[in-house]
């Protein structure tokens, strides 16, 4: 072909495209599900769009964090002004229907009662994969057993494909896996599925190796003293042994029975390791690793999962299931997953109302238990080939908001936290990176950092509980006190904390730490330091 006809070929199919360009409809044409676009020729040569700007990932974590630390140290002085106004204008606060902070109280009675009455308190956190290898949840659990103490990784699955960061697991045996979300494939024929929404199948024999893995920053959440096996549909004489180096521990169970059973050991001293050996036929729907009392956080990552499963699950067993672990507070995180198939309002509408059903079915299987929602981060895709936040993504956040507060649960908003539109951009190309280059996921260390904002949350809305407490508050009254001395009095222990975390090596604090002047240069001493550290 000569080189006048390989030009006159480019130059026709470029005035082909052209012409498709120009006629092909601005907003696409869509085929069944699938919607085509086509770059006009005006998009061609026009400058790009450029996306909204986003803060600074790391400005905007150490601006969500000085608003905590602005609000321990105003509440000390002025009292439960400083605690309203935080619950109803900081980006970073939780919402509470009404405003109200206090429908945490329940379980934060439990958090402070759990070490006296020798109990384990359980805190549910379920996700889509943004939580798998224990991301977030692993730092909530440290933040919490710092609060209540416990220890242990808590609830976990016989099997787990998936490597964690707090766990490695391997078994071996007839052992089948059943999933309640993910491929079709793993469903099984029943509706048993316990509070995993997984169940593994035993049948004759299984071997479960568990080994927990030391965390650098934990010394605690590693080690165990108690494990406890949830199982039920078990033939009779079904056996449970456990090998802790050379000591074999059997429980048998000899009555055959669909119920949920729960088999307990209680060891002698904290283990990080054991093998389990199972004989006869049973469905196993979770082990518990946990201390004799304080309070555990269970990672319940569910891959590809939209929340919308939990009134899949037999309510029987499920209820059975959460009595037996002394369920006290769910955390959801949720929503990612659904939001690439939204197209309109009319898909928000449908989604959120599912939601707000699962966390009503959550509710009447434990009264008294309360939920917290997550709602989903800031995620990016490509329009118009600029990378940006998913369109439709805030109308997502502020139905699933509304319908979780109307259902009386608590939300918190993660698009906001980490900058609101175009900040997962920011996230992925921060050094080192917060999230991974899908703009959906984050790293373990941008995991790490939005749990920890979680953790100051949560121990504010606690510092709260203990404040209205201990000035016989109830949610709608209101105690101003002017005094700085009576704020410092009454908070000296927790301030002094504060100060000396904040401290620099060569400083030191006065003697003299009851006058309103004194007290002053502390909040001065406070602000230099955290300005040098700055710097």
């Amino acid at each position: 072909m000569s080189v006048r006809k390989i030009l006159f070929f480019i130059l026709f199919v470029l005035a082909l495209l052209a012409m498709i360009g120009y006629f092909f409809p601005k907003e696409g044409m869509r085929l069944g599900s699938v919607k085509l676009n086509f770059r006009s020729t005006s998009d061609l040569f026009a400058p790009q769009k450029q996306p909204t700007t986003a803060p600074d990932p790391e400005e905007q974590l150490a601006m969500m964090a000085e608003s905590f630390l602005k609000e321990k140290l105003e509440a000390l002085a002025d009292s439960i002004d400083y605690y309203e106004q935080f619950f109803r204008e900081s980006p970073v606060r939780i919402h509470f229907p009404a405003n109200d902070p206090s429908i945490l109280d329940g379980f934060f009675a439990t958090l402070d009662s759990c070490r006296a009455q020798n109990r384990v308190v359980r805190v549910l956190h379920y996700g889509d994969s943004q939580i798998e290898q224990d991301r977030l949840s692993a730092t909530l659990r440290d933040g919490l057993q710092k609060i209540a103490g416990g220890m242990g990784v808590g609830l976990i699955p016989a099997v787990q494909p998936i490597p964690s960061r707090t766990l490695r697991q391997d078994y071996e045996g007839n052992i089948r896996r059943y999933l309640l979300y993910g491929p079709s494939g793993l469903r099984a024929p029943h509706r048993r599925y316990g509070p995993m929404a997984a169940v593994c199948e035993v049948d004759n024999y299984a071997y479960l190796i568990v080994n927990a893995l030391k965390r650098q920053d934990s010394d605690i959440s590693n080690h165990f003293t108690r494990i406890r096996l949830l199982l039920g549909n078990n033939s009779a004489d079904f056996k449970a042994t456990i090998e802790l180096k050379d000591r074999y521990e059997t429980r048998k169970i000899s009555e055959a029975g669909l119920d949920l059973k729960v088999i307990s050991w209680e060891l002698n001293r904290p283990e990080n390791s054991f093998s389990m050996f199972l004989n006869g036929t049973a469905e196993i729907y979770g082990i518990l690793l946990d201390g004799n009392s304080g309070v555990a956080v269970d990672n319940i990552p569910m891959r590809g999962s939209s929340g919308n499963l939990f009134t899949g699950i037999d309510s029987r067993l499920l209820h059975a299931a959460f009595q037996a672990m002394d369920v006290q507070l769910f955390l959801l995180e949720f929503g990612g997953n659904r939001m690439p198939s939204i197209r309109s309002q009319e898909d928000i509408d449908s989604y959120v109302n599912v939601i707000g059903r699962q966390i009503r079915y959550l509710k009447t299987l434990v009264p008294g238990a309360q939920v917290l929602f997550i709602g989903p981060a800031d995620m990016s895709c490509s329009v118009d080939g600029v990378m940006q936040t998913y369109p439709l993504l805030e109308e997502l956040i502020e139905g699933l908001k509304k319908v979780v507060l109307e259902n009386g649960a608590a939300f918190w908003d993660l698009y906001q936290v980490m900058g609101g539109r175009n900040s997962m951009i920011n996230w992925v190309n921060t050094q080192p990176p917060l999230a991974a280059p899908d703009y959906i996921h984050f790293t373990l260390k941008g995991a790490d950092k939005i749990a920890d904002l979680l953790n100051e949350n949560i121990a504010l809305c606690y510092t709260n509980y203990k404040f209205r407490n201990k000035h016989n508050l109830n949610d709608s009254s209101r105690l101003k006190l002017s005094s700085i001395e009576l704020g410092y009095s009454d908070y000296a222990e927790e301030f002094e904390q504060l100060i000396r975390e904040n401290l620099s090596p060569g400083d030191s604090l006065p003697e003299d730490l009851d006058s309103e002047s004194v007290l002053n240069e502390f909040l001065e001493l406070l602000h230099k330091n955290t300005e040098r550290k700055q710097e």
